[in-house]
């Protein structure tokens, strides 16, 4: 599998965790000094972030990914740029989003994961 196939295929699998509530599978994937930001602005440490979609402040319902390219940096870091659609329900307020992001991923012990 190229490097762009794995980054890809593991942004697919983060996804499905989401909108499954595969909270088990989160909190392992994840490092624990990880930091999200979202689009509009906030930024969450991985607990802060894993609360929000436990008690339901960030609830995914589907998610599809429209677009997606990988640029590779080197051989231990890559960076995703994507285009997706979600049906999520935001501090209450549920619609179907359309996102546009860069993510870094870095490989860690032989597994990729966002930086």
């Amino acid at each position: 599998m190229s490097v762009e196939e794995e980054i890809i295929a593991i942004h697919k699998r983060i996804n499905e965790a989401i909108v499954a509530r595969d909270f088990e599978w989160l909190e392992h994937y994840y490092p624990d000094d990880m930091v999200i930001r979202h689009s509009g602005g906030v930024t969450q440490t991985k607990s802060e972030w894993l609360k929000t979609l436990k008690d339901g402040t960030f609830r995914y319902y589907d998610y599809h990914l429209l677009e997606a390219n990988v640029t590779p940096i080197g051989k231990e870091r890559a960076i995703l740029s994507f285009r997706a659609t979600t049906d999520a329900s935001i501090y209450g307020y549920r619609k179907v989003w359309k996102m546009q992001f860069d993510t870094t991923f870095k490989k860690i012990n032989g597994e990729w994961k966002p930086a």
